[in-house]
Formats: C-alpha cells, structure tokens, sequence
C-alpha cells in the first residue's frame, strides 16, 4: 500500500498518544498522525475530513467510546474504521464493541507492533469491501430501473404467460397494435393471435415450458391489429419474429435435471428484435455476479481470524447455532471441544509476540488439519484459545479425538521452557457431549465444555477432562 495512510488518534493521554506514534514509526507505510482530544472534536475532524482509520480511546473526558460510536455512526457519510483502545482487557466489552460497530477492541496492555499494524489494515480492507459492496448494490439497482425503462420503451413487444397461457405482463409497446396492457392482461394468449395458429402444437411453442436449445426461437406468428385503432384501416395483423422460454425457479442446468426439485413460474416472450434486451441483461447478469463476489469475500474476511487463517468467533458462532439446530432434528449427538494452549502468557513473555503468532499458527494448523470431516470446524475463539465442533461425534469418540490433538499438539516440540506442565508447547481441551432438543442453547454446550476446560487445567495441564462425567 504506497499512498499515506491518514490516522485520527483520538487520545486525550499525551504518553498513549506517543507511546501509539512510538510503535507505528515501526510501520513499513506512511501514517499521516491527525490527532483529537475528546469525542467533539473527534467527531468534528471525521466529519470535515477524510481518514482512513480512527485510533478511538476508551475513557475521554467527553464520554466513553460507546457514546462516540453512538454519535459518529448515526451520521451520514461515516467511512473511517473505529478502532477502540482500552487499558481494559473485558472480553464482554470487546464483544459489545464489536457489536455496537466498532472494527476492532485492542487492549493497550498487550499493544505492539504485530498487533496494531494487523488490525488497523484489516480494518480499511473490510471497510473498503463494504464500501464496495454497497456500489455494487446501487449500481444492480440503477440497472435494473433501466432494465425497467427499456422494457417499457422498447419497439419489441415483451410479454409473460402463466403456465394456462394467460398473459401475466405486456409491455407498453402493443400500443403500436392499438391496445394498452391493461386490455391483455389475464387473457390467453390466443386472443392475440391470428386465428389460423390457434392449434395446440403453436400455442405450446409459445407458451412454452422449454429453455436453453430447447427453448422458442425464430418463431413466425401473426399478431392481430386492434380493430379500433388507426392501423386496423391498413392491416388487420402484422408479422412478428418470437423467441420464447420458460422461467423456473432453478438455474437451466437443473430444469434439464428431470430428479431436481423445480417450480414453472412463467414462459417469457419477445416479439421482433431482442438484441439490446440481451445486452441489458448480460449487463444485469454480470453486476450481480460481482456484487455476489464482493459480498462472499467481505463474509469471508468477517468469519476468520487473519493471523491463522481459520474461522473465528463470530464465524464459529454461527455455524454451530446452526449445526445445534441440524443435530436436534436427527435427534443425534454433537460434541464441542473447548482448547487452551498451555502456559501461552509465559511463552509470549520468554520468546516474544511474533514467536507466539507463530505459535498460535502453528497450533492452528495441526488442529485444522486433523479434522476428517467437511461437516467439523475448528476456530480461534479468542487469544490462545481455540473451539472445535464435532457433528454426529459421541462422547467416546470426541474424547478419543482429543486425545489425538492433545498428542498431535505435544509432537510439534515447540520448546516452550517456561511452561510448568511440559518442555514443550502443549495444549488442555475440555469435552462435553450432548443430543439438542428444543431447549438447548449454543451457550449451554460452550458453558460445559468450559468448565470442563477448567477441570483439566486444575488437573495439571496437557491433559483433557470430560464435562459428561458424573
């Protein structure tokens, strides 16, 4: 990233404001520093100018960090990621900022250069996705009020019979026949064809239930002239070329799929050229793909942790509540795992911050890894801490896998000298094992399996405890 990154710190604290200027100096990119004391003139800076990203501290003199989010995001125009910084190291206020619209929630007790320069970046990405997201979306919108205006101004005449083949939607081009669409509505489509087509093998290749080389094309018919209007003195019908498909409720592939589930919704006609019609909806077709495109990437960054690459909190959170619900209908069991690596404070103080990512990736990678099935997930739940979930597991089978991890975990031989369970970096799991009905909660399973975390590291560490034992 070339350009100068512009940074509001809003720090009424002189030594945090240069102790955050201190560890940025370290950065490889420009910061240019803007810098407010109190939440006015906070707020005041983001509105008349322009910033990448907001450093915001907690306590201000003004109010606290959940006022100036409440201020700032009620605004229009708000694009600056808010980052919060709090000597306070509350794992419920972190989830409350995240939820009121904060970026991100760092203490400043563990703050460093690894730490700051990962979420301040990961915090413009995920804004400049947002932002990109929401273009995308007011340009699908804007094109389909051309698509619309082309419909209704086109010289083609555009209609859509249901499967009776009574017309659903005419456009206002058969005003050139002299009707207008509220006349043809709701009637077959006969009513508007020369008589000497009205057999049945014609009226189904218009009315036609058929897509992709199967569908109408090229089709001569005669569409009748109003006898009331201007033209009737001159012809009393005129030529047109129809194409015509079917619409479903499934993609072309799975119409041709006689065993996929489908539902008939209308046959779309087009009477003479259709050429720019194509083009708007190729058009259509394409800004929806890349809105599509845009939206799974920004899910993406949303659901998983950028030091290890695998899911987070948030994205676990909503793939268990899910896989809780999918248990409980097949009445079949599901375990969690809860994981805590050994010790990590003391390793991050003996070997260093960047030697504890390394670490916590590391450790990651052994736990994703031994997962044998599409439907387990493991995620970082929250600095050393990890969550596994284990669909259709019983109990002996999620303590067996544990123990698996546990030895797996121990035979990486990460030397970690200050640990008072090991030589080496090892890891403590809680189990706990249930089958869901309808007054199970993702926070009952996660509060047992926690306790049962808690049980094995009062045990001794390195170890695993079940939350199922009596």
């Amino acid at each position: 990233m070339e350009a100068t990154l512009r940074i509001l710190l809003i720090e009424d604290d002189e030594v945090d404001r240069k102790a955050v200027r201190r560890i940025m100096d370290g950065f490889d990119i420009t910061f240019e520093f803007i810098e407010a004391k109190n939440i006015k003139e906070g707020i005041e800076k983001l509105s008349n100018e322009s910033f990448d990203c907001a450093l915001l501290d907690y306590n201000l003199p003004d109010g606290n960090a959940f006022i100036f989010l409440e201020k700032y995001l009620s605004e229009e125009g708000h694009t600056a990621p808010v980052i919060i910084l709090t000597g306070m190291g509350d794992e419920e206020l972190a989830v409350k900022a995240l939820k009121n619209g904060a970026a991100d929630y760092i203490s400043k007790n563990n703050l460093n250069y690894e730490i700051l320069s990962r979420s301040i970046l990961t915090a413009i990405e995920v804004r400049k996705l947002s932002l990109r997201s929401i273009k995308a979306e007011q340009d699908l919108t804007q094109r389909e009020k051309e698509y619309r205006t082309i419909i209704e101004s086109i010289s083609d005449i555009i209609f859509k019979l249901d499967s009776e083949g009574k017309i659903t939607f005419i456009n206002p081009a058969v005003k050139h026949l002299g009707y207008t669409p509220k006349q043809l509505l709701h009637l077959p489509i006969q009513s508007l064809i020369k008589s000497e087509l009205k057999n049945e093998i014609d009226i189904h290749d218009i009315a036609t239930k058929r897509v992709g080389p199967r569908a109408t094309t090229d089709y001569q018919a005669r569409f009748k002239v109003n006898e009331n209007s201007n033209l009737f003195q001159f012809v009393d019908s005129i030529t047109v070329l129809l194409e015509a498909k079917g619409l479903w409720d499934v993609s072309e592939d799975l119409v041709m799929d006689r065993s996929a589930k489908k539902t008939f919704l209308n046959s779309l006609c087009v009477a003479r050229n259709i050429t720019e019609l194509k083009r708007v909806e190729n058009e259509l077709r394409e800004n929806h793909k890349k809105l599509m495109q845009a939206n799974l990437k920004l899910k993406k960054i949303s659901s998983h942790d950028a030091l290890t690459g695998i899911a987070n909190r948030h994205g676990f959170n909503e793939y268990f509540s899910q896989e809780i619900k999918r248990a409980g209908r097949a009445k079949a069991a599901i375990s969690l795992l809860m994981i805590d690596i050994d010790y990590f404070k003391n390793f991050n103080d003996t070997y260093g911050h960047q030697a504890g990512d390394r670490c916590l990736t590391e450790v990651a990678k052994v736990l994703n890894e031994s997962l044998g099935r599409p439907e387990d997930l493991v995620a970082r739940y929250g600095g050393e801490e990890f969550i596994l979930t284990l669909p259709g597991t019983d109990e002996n089978g999620a303590l067996s896998f544990a123990e698996n991890l546990r030895a797996r975990v121990e035979g990486l031989k990460i030397e970690h000298s200050d640990s008072l369970a090991n030589n080496f970096v090892t890891i403590s799991l809680g189990v706990f094992t249930c089958y869901p009905d309808q007054t199970t909660t993702a926070e009952t399973i996660i509060e047992n399996a926690d306790k049962a975390l808690y049980k094995a590291k009062k045990q001794g560490r390195n170890q695993l405890a079940s939350g199922n034992a009596q």
